[in-house]
């Protein structure tokens, strides 16, 4: 059909013709340029990027304070062949950051002089299990898939980790092994239909506590779905790191009462969970990292929004701006890494940076310029 176009749309073959160098008769000068084209169309299936960017909005401020939410969207599709001619790898030591027409290939981990540069084509030893990987693969490329992440006996079943229940002798993952649920640790046995009743308890009491009727009820309610899901889920469990970050968030938006030290409290233990699965440079970890600059910046303003603030318990403010500073720059950083500096969420963090570097060594003047609460009101934190 695109050669039926080519011929009766477009002075197409009258170019081709000079290009090819000799004469063929009409019909196999067609043939020829239908050979160019499903070859171009097999290159384009292989070796093509799916061009993709980030839709970003404001979070309302009852969430996290400030923080943006972000969603990765396909725009299209391009070649660049430098980057196509990567090899594969289901562990791979580069990521792609889109801007405009360009491609910024960027490393995610340190890659020793002389080693092979790995892109990934699309599964990841993270996300996705092994067998799964190794039919996509096959399926779309062609290839059955050798790389460490797939010979490696050590994380054949690292997906299944993220789904476990926990050991009630050891806390270790338990998962399916030879037809029984057997714990990665201590392989003892697991009595798997009483921890799917409290599984199922608890699930039932996250539920609730989002429909609850008051703030203090809806945290009360998800605290103790959380203490239930700690009982039988593994620690990395992909349904204990919501409830985790739903509990933090109604923390962070229980009106005159929120606590934001529990909920950062609280996202500093999904930054370590997303860290053992997707490593310390991943989108993943980039996200919860921002979220606990957010958090953070938000308890300082709570501080200074208290008039009885020098009556309470003796709070360090300068050592939770410095706490807050070092996270901010982590945030940036790794936001930098993983989205550019173009993105309008870098940029709101990358002023609340420079604000912050200026408080470290400002007074605390309230009835000023230079009052904290007035820096921050004028650099949009609250």
């Amino acid at each position: 059909m695109l050669t039926l176009y080519l011929e009766t749309c477009t002075p197409f073959f009258d170019l081709f013709t000079d290009k090819v160098g000799y004469a063929l008769p009409p019909e196999e000068m067609k043939l020829l340029a239908c050979a160019f084209i499903f070859r171009t169309l097999g290159q384009l299936v292989i070796n093509a990027h799916t061009v993709l960017d980030i839709n970003t909005s404001q979070q309302p401020s009852e969430m996290f304070p400030g923080d943006y939410l972000e969603c990765f969207v396909k725009v299209g599709t391009a070649i660049y062949p430098a980057a196509s001619m990567m090899n594969h790898s289901c562990d791979p030591n580069i990521i792609n950051v889109f801007y405009k027409n360009q491609l910024y290939v960027k490393g995610n981990k340190e890659i020793p002089e002389g080693s092979e540069v790995f892109n990934s084509y699309g599964p990841h030893y993270a996300r996705e299990a092994l067998h799964i990987r190794k039919e996509k693969l096959q399926a779309q490329y062609g290839f059955n898939c050798a790389c460490q992440a797939c010979t490696d006996d050590s994380r054949k079943d690292f997906t299944s980790l993220f789904v476990a229940f926990a050991c009630p002798s050891c806390k270790g993952p338990v998962t399916w092994v030879n037809n029984k649920n057997k714990c990665h640790q201590c392989t003892n046995d697991f009595p798997l239909q009483r921890a799917q009743s409290t599984a199922d308890a608890a699930n039932s009491l996250h539920d609730a506590a989002l429909r609850a009727n008051t703030p203090e009820e809806r945290c009360e309610m998800m605290a103790r779905a959380y203490r239930l899901m700690q009982q039988v889920l593994y620690r990395h469990h992909n349904v204990l790191r919501k409830t985790v970050d739903d509990l933090a968030r109604l923390y962070a938006a229980n009106g005159e009462h929120c606590d934001y030290s529990r909920a950062i409290e609280l996202i500093k233990q999904n930054v370590q969970s997303f860290e053992y699965q997707f490593g310390s440079f991943s989108v993943e970890v980039t996200n919860e990292i921002r979220k606990m600059a957010h958090l953070m910046l938000g308890r300082i303003v709570k501080y200074f929004d208290d008039p009885e603030a020098d009556e309470r318990q003796p709070v360090n403010i300068k050592d939770w701006i410095r706490e807050t500073l070092k996270i901010v720059k982590k945030a940036n950083q790794l936001m930098e890494l993983n989205f550019g500096t173009w993105k309008p969420m870098y940029a709101n963090l990358k002023s609340k940076e420079a604000m912050l570097e200026d408080l470290v060594t400002s007074p605390r003047v309230h009835s000023s310029a230079d009052c904290i609460n007035y820096k921050l009101q004028m650099m949009n934190v609250i």
